[in-house]
Order: structure tokens, then C-alpha cells, then sequence
């Protein structure tokens, strides 16, 4: 099964009715993809994010703490990797929005957090240029493969349980057992797979029946709500900074290259 890509598609026999059973219910999805992914080439869509009132940010950065250190146990290289980027276990202060836009190759993701401060993502091809709100820095990596909605990526068929009327329209309802880091950072996830050792927690999703845009993902009393804009009616363009880290990175790998094939 590959939890990764969304390639499953839905049984051909008709609705007839809410199944009792996982095995039943697949068998009544109606047909079509599970979801949109990739969403279109010009697409523009936000994620807002809401959070248990009664848990404060530190319970959740201790949460998240322990959910590292709970998957390296089980895995060794995880656990090197951890042992030299500490700060990678800390987590971030909890974001509040992430809205996409994407025009073609290009994409531009801004993650707004709580606390006020604003980080940029942007993809170009496999090239991923991002910008710390809060300090500014520039940082310039590749990426083999990009989706557009990580997070949902362990939508199967057999996770389907109903047609609902939600959101004012007629939604697929799903939901799931699965590993915390699938919800927590899909990117990351796909890139890694699962370890195995992580507890399972419960999660929901809504995709909109008609358009099979999702519409929102819960877990863990955690919601995100998918909200989508017009179509984007002029293709980005990389800030001229970003360019410029950009094209550094591309030279110094250039020039690695020519030296590895020089006589």
C-alpha cells in the first residue's frame, strides 16, 4: 500500500445506502478519485487551523517533543539524525494559517504561527527556497517529488464510512487509524514512511463530493479548515533575493559537477 500517493480509486457499483462495515462502505463510494491531488496547476487555497482551548502551546511543543523521541526508538538513523539537529525536536509555535498559491511550477506557500510570525516556502521544479520571518534567513533545497496535500495522504478507500451533508454540501466523510506524523508533517512522512513504533490516533477528513476538494481534517481535537480562493490569474514570480540564492546554489552545484567530470 503505498500511503504516499493517492492512487486508489473508488468501486464502480452504485450508492445504495450508509454500509456497515469498512469493506461494504468502499464498495459503495461513488466513483471517482478520492480526493484532488495535485489540486489544478493555478490553484489558490488557505488552512486554518484551530486547537483545543484548555491545552497551552507548551503542552503541545511537549507533545510533539515526545512524539520524536517515541519514533526514534524504533529507528536508529532517525535517532543520529535527531542526535545532530536538536532543535528539529522542539517544534515550532502553532500556526494559525498556511495559504497556497500555484501557478504552473511555481508555488508559494506563507505559514502565519500564533505568535505573529510568518515563514515562506517556495517551490520552483524540485527547487525549495525558504525565508524565516523571523530571522530572515535564506535556505535553498531540493525536492524530489511535491504534494499538494501531504496531510491526506492515508486516505483509502476502506477508511470511507459515509456521504454526509456537511460544510452546505454533500461531502465523502472518512476516517482512519494512523501514525501521528502522517497528520503532523505529511511532507515529512512521505519522505521517511512509517516507523512502525508510533501510536495511532484517529483522524477525520470531509472532501467536498462534487469538486473532491478537501474541506477539512481532524485529529486529536485539532481541526484544520480548507478554504478555497479563484483561480490565480498571473503565474508567480521568484523575489529577486530568493532568485539570487537560487542561481548561487545552482552555480556551486555546477561547478561541482564540472570539477567531478574534469580529467
Amino acid at each position: 500500500m503505498n500511503r504516499v500517493m493517492l492512487m486508489a480509486w473508488a468501486g464502480l457499483l452504485p450508492w445504495g445506502g450508509l454500509a456497515q462495515s469498512n469493506q461494504m462502505a468502499s464498495s459503495r463510494l461513488p466513483s471517482g478519485p478520492l480526493l484532488t491531488e495535485p489540486a489544478p496547476e493555478y490553484s489558490a487555497w488557505s488552512i486554518a487551523f484551530e486547537y483545543p482551548k484548555a491545552e497551552s502551546e507548551a503542552d503541545s511543543r511537549a507533545g510533539y517533543q515526545a512524539a520524536w523521541e517515541r519514533l526514534a526508538n524504533g529507528d536508529p538513523a532517525l535517532a543520529k539524525f535527531l542526535a545532530k539537529h536538536p532543535t528539529h525536536m522542539k517544534g515550532k509555535p502553532r500556526i494559525q494559517e498556511v495559504t497556497t498559491v500555484k501557478t504552473g511550477d511555481i508555488r508559494r506557500e506563507v505559514t502565519t504561527y500564533t505568535s505573529g510570525q510568518k515563514d515562506e516556502r517556495w517551490v520552483k521544479g524540485d527547487i525549495v527556497v525558504r525565508r524565516s520571518g523571523l530571522t530572515g534567513k535564506i535556505e535553498v533545497e531540493t525536492e524530489s517529488t511535491a504534494v499538494d496535500f501531504p496531510e491526506l495522504s492515508w486516505i483509502q478507500p476502506r477508511d470511507f464510512k459515509e456521504v454526509r451533508k456537511m460544510h452546505g454540501a454533500e461531502c465523502l466523510f472518512f476516517e482512519g487509524q494512523i501514525e501521528r506524523l502522517q497528520v503532523e508533517d505529511g511532507r515529512l512522512y512521505g519522505a521517511i514512511g512509517g516507523t512502525g513504533t508510533e501510536e495511532r490516533l484517529k483522524a477525520t477528513a470531509v472532501i467536498d463530493l462534487k469538486t473532491r476538494r478537501p474541506l477539512s481534517l481532524e485529529f486529536e481535537r485539532v481541526k484544520r479548515t480548507y478554504t478555497f480562493g479563484p483561480r490565480p490569474s498571473s503565474k508567480l514570480v521568484l523575489p529577486r533575493d530568493l532568485a539570487a540564492a537560487v542561481q548561487k546554489i545552482q552555480q556551486q552545484a555546477n561547478a561541482r559537477n564540472a570539477s567531478l567530470s574534469s580529467p
